[in-house]
């Protein structure tokens, strides 16, 4: 993906505002390597996936925290 490519994405991404959505906290671009900075979750998306359906709904409400 170019830089510029990934600029247009960013600034897509920063007009998010949904509970189930993780802000945008900032971008960095190092020797052409885009990355994006978001809030630190309490565990990965994988573990998150594998927890019980009537579990997620309190979950999310931590996440949203």
């Amino acid at each position: 993906m170019m830089v510029q490519d990934f600029l247009k994405e960013v600034i897509v991404m920063k007009n998010f505002k949904h509970p189930n959505v993780m802000k945008l906290l900032g971008v960095t671009v190092h020797e052409d390597k885009p990355c994006i900075i978001l809030p630190l979750m309490k565990m990965d998306l994988k573990e998150y996936l594998k927890l019980p359906v009537c579990a997620l709904e309190n979950v999310g409400i931590i996440l949203a925290l």
